[in-house]
């Protein structure tokens, strides 16, 4: 519980000019301290604050590890370093990814939630959902959610990903948000209704168990409410993150497939005739008959993209149930590329 109002802001790509944008307009006499977490990459320097501070109101500065919050502030996660709020102090930790982040905005929101209705929250321009797991903690808390609007960011995924979530108080061009901010902050009384937020623990996890994408142990649905998914070591993801990250395993793991299925059918070329034995000849060339069915199948769903999250297999031509008949009913088709020798 706090005795002043807290900020914490989140974005990921093309959040930078609507952060600019924000934090011009707020006052340099804020009673608030702000939180920013900005997707950046780990080797990366960050110079977000010098990039703030040109606005010349509240000073931006990167915390270390134990510093006092301080009204009038904002503070910036360096990279590669989750950021929380804990006890009137600022942590940094290097703890487990967070959908694919460090920093996560959902390790800022949920480390805000103790200050109940008494924190603002903020998710601006970005891709896929990290943050939008956080808001709905917020929310829950009784803290205050505003998105940008969609049609007012660059990259409109993340801000749609948290109105989708319907638990949105406003959505806001990025020009409107700084009077908000002050107006909620003037207007708040240090007063906090109780925290509702589930807290179930993996303990308590969905009975249904994944791969986790970052680690490969076992990866649990935490709430149902949230849609969150978190492994032993502590890899957490949202929905949108967690199917995007199997996607792209699916891929990969398709890849390797094919350079095995080259490599094999090479193999059995080459070792073909030092076989004496007329029935081993023709096993090896039945198996290379086989290969090239299996390969031109291959060739087809990663042609077709036909793993991907937003693409059906039915609009493909082929039913999920005839893509199962493996491998007739693909050789059959007569556009299928790649089809004989791969």
């Amino acid at each position: 519980m706090h005795d002043f109002h807290i900020v914490v802001i989140g974005g990921s790509a093309g959040s930078i000019e609507a952060l600019r944008e924000i934090v011009a307009g707020l006052p340099p006499d804020l009673p608030a301290a702000i939180f920013v977490v900005v997707h950046l990459a780990p080797t990366t320097r960050s110079v977000l604050a010098s990039v703030l501070n040109q606005a010349m109101t509240l000073p931006s500065v990167v915390p270390r590890d134990g510093q006092r919050i301080q009204t009038g502030r904002i503070y910036i996660a360096p990279p590669d370093y989750h950021m929380l709020i804990r006890d009137g102090i600022v942590r940094l930790s290097r703890g487990p990814r967070e959908n694919r982040a460090r920093p996560s905005i959902d390790v800022l929101f949920r480390s805000a939630i103790t200050a109940g209705d008494n924190v603002t929250a903020v998710l601006l321009s970005g891709c896929l959902d990290d943050g939008v797991l956080g808001l709905t903690q917020v929310s829950h808390a009784g803290g205050f959610i505003i998105v940008q609007k969609p049609a007012d960011a660059l990259f409109p995924d993340l801000p749609q990903a948290g109105i989708n979530r319907d638990h949105v108080d406003l959505q806001l061009p990025a020009s409107d948000i700084a009077a908000r901010i002050v107006e909620r902050t003037y207007a708040q009384s240090s007063r906090v209704r109780p925290i509702r937020v589930n807290s179930a623990s993996v303990a308590k996890a969905n009975e249904n168990e994944y791969g986790c994408p970052s680690c490969g142990g076992v990866l649990r649905q935490t709430d149902d409410q949230l849609g969150r998914f978190a492994c032993l070591v502590g890899h957490t993801f949202g929905i949108e993150t967690l199917l995007e990250d199997q996607a792209s395993q699916i891929e990969t793991a398709l890849w390797t497939a094919a350079r095995v299925l080259d490599e094999r059918k090479r193999l059995l070329q080459n070792v073909a005739h030092r076989l004496s034995s007329r029935i081993t000849q023709e096993r090896v060339h039945e198996q290379v008959l086989q290969i090239d069915e299996q390969r031109a199948l291959l060739d087809y769903v990663l042609g077709f993209g036909l793993f991907a999250t937003n693409q059906p297999a039915q609009t493909m031509g082929l039913s999920p149930e005839q893509l199962l008949e493996m491998p007739q009913a693909v050789s059959d088709k007569n556009d299928l590329p790649g089809n004989g020798v791969a």
